[in-house]
């Protein structure tokens, strides 16, 4: 939430995903026209697909700053 880098390494189902994209969403809370604001790389499409599910989980009932493009 500092706006430091973060390391994470962790099983599968841990939380990581939860971690990452909390403070995402805080600061993408407030409404902006300025363009891209967050961008999420993963390795692999499966891990981009289950981030995804995961975020769009966690943005549910939000307006549109946290609209997911597919």
């Amino acid at each position: 939430m500092l706006g430091s880098g973060v390391f994470a390494c962790a099983l599968t189902g841990s939380g990581k995903t939860l971690a990452f994209v909390s403070p995402m969403l805080m600061k993408l809370k407030h409404a902006s026209t300025t363009g891209i604001r967050a961008v999420i790389l993963c390795p692999t499409r499966e891990l981009a697909a289950q981030t995804t599910r995961e975020y769009k989980k966690l943005a549910k009932g939000k307006k549109s700053p946290y609209q997911v493009d597919d």
